[in-house]
């Protein structure tokens, strides 16, 4: 089990520097507007699909992107700067 967990931290440090690449001014602002309001639920095809499952809902989606972040980034500066906001966080 220890190397499952080795395995999976050294995969999500990968998907955080992934990320981090792909973090611009719009996927920014998306996650920082987004207030859980639910109006694009009914046209999200995963919500269609699977209905009962909240882990489908694009909120619940854009706040594990979030959490990620939060971590290990700076990423309400890149709406600032205009820039990505790879800052690491101290």
């Amino acid at each position: 089990m220890a190397s499952n967990t080795g395995e999976k931290s050294h995969k999500i440090k990968m998907m955080e520097e992934q990320l981090a690449k792909k973090l611009t001014r719009q996927v920014v602002g998306s996650l920082v507007g987004c207030v859980h309001c639910g109006m694009c639920n009914e046209c999200c095809h995963y919500v269609l699909s699977h209905p009962d499952d909240p882990k489908m809902t694009p909120s619940y989606k854009a706040d594990q992107l979030r959490k990620l972040f939060k971590r290990s980034h700076d990423w309400t500066a890149a709406s600032s700067r205009g820039g990505s906001g790879r800052t690491p966080r101290r």
